[in-house]
């Protein structure tokens, strides 16, 4: 069996263990008049990356919020560094929204 590779950062999935990890159905061209739908396994931080954009989104310094920011993820990092970079920048800043907005008596 060849081993599972994720979509996002082209590194190994790991076949022991779910822990980490992501099934997502991928619908994919119709065989015979019905859609192919196939597993594909992410890494969670992987996942998550492509739901909260990079770490530039989240931190509000990328292209959508600044002409000329940038728009992609940092260099020097490999896609799965820059997607743990950005879900741990978001959960900073999910985390720092719930204090703010918490009641105070």
């Amino acid at each position: 069996m060849q081993p599972l590779q994720c979509p996002h950062c082209g590194e190994a999935i790991p076949t022991h263990t779910h822990v980490g990890v992501i099934m997502v159905p991928h619908v994919g061209p119709l065989e015979n008049g019905a859609a192919l739908v196939t597993p594909q396994w992410y890494h969670s931080e992987c996942i998550a990356r492509l739901a909260v954009g990079s770490l530039a989104h989240v931190q509000g310094r990328c292209s959508c919020f600044v002409e000329g920011g940038p728009r992609g993820d940092p260099l020097g990092m490999t896609k799965r560094e820059a997607a743990r970079a950005a879900l741990a920048a978001y959960r900073a800043r999910a985390a720092w929204d719930d204090l703010e907005n918490t009641p105070r008596n």
